[in-house]
């Protein structure tokens, strides 16, 4: 379920740069496509790193717990 959410977060980024470079920096579609995807391809990244798929130190039991 959280690398859905960071995929889906990731794709709105990645069309909301879109159309920043496209409609109002007016870049061409292509090199607009390949900055929005290395934007979006680090960040995404960096989400699934810390969240999604992070890992948790090993739970220690003390004898008589249980």
């Amino acid at each position: 379920m959280r690398w859905a959410i960071v995929q889906g977060c990731g794709l709105a980024v990645n069309e909301g740069l879109l159309y920043l470079f496209v409609h109002d920096a007016r870049l061409d579609k292509l090199l607009a496509q390949a900055f929005a995807t290395a934007v979006v391809t680090v960040s995404t990244f960096f989400a699934n790193r810390a969240w999604t798929f992070r890992t948790h130190d090993p739970v220690t039991v003390v004898d008589g717990d249980s």
